[in-house]
């Protein structure tokens, strides 16, 4: 029971992080952040593009149960993290290092939804490899 109540938790973790995500990317092209004194505007849209689509897809696959749609967008999530994480890391070389805390949790996300692609992956990977397995099986009787 307890094993049944951390999967169907931690998928309901999973759909808010997600959504966080596209609420966020949402946000960031909204109403652009403005504080990032020589970056270009290209480099903000992006951060916000790749958390929207990566984000809301992942939101999509998670709702309808399609682990392999969330293993091709999580990486999209990841980039639009990743570029905030770095714009975060420019400004904590640059301004302030009071800037730290914030650059750390948000590259501490990124290598997180990069280890969920990761873990996805060898998801993928054993279910391609239990599906060729029945499929030989299948081959063997048809021969018996």
């Amino acid at each position: 029971m307890a094993r049944h109540f951390a999967k169907a938790f931690e998928r309901v973790v999973r759909i808010a992080a997600y959504a966080a995500l596209l609420i966020s990317g949402i946000g960031v092209l909204a109403w652009t952040p403005q504080s990032y004194e020589g970056i270009s505007l290209a480099f903000t849209y992006a951060w916000g593009i790749f958390q929207v689509l990566g984000g809301g897809v992942a939101l999509i696959a998670l709702l309808a149960r399609r682990v392999l749609w969330e293993w091709r967008v999580v990486l999209l999530a990841a980039l639009g993290v990743g570029l905030y994480a770095g714009l975060s890391w420019v400004q904590v070389f640059t301004e302030a290092a009071v800037h730290m805390g914030r650059a750390g949790d948000i590259t501490a996300l990124f290598l997180l939804l990069v280890a969920r692609w990761a873990m996805l992956w060898v998801k993928v990977e054993e279910a391609e490899a239990l599906q060729l397995a029945r499929q030989e099986a299948v081959q063997e009787d048809a021969w018996d």
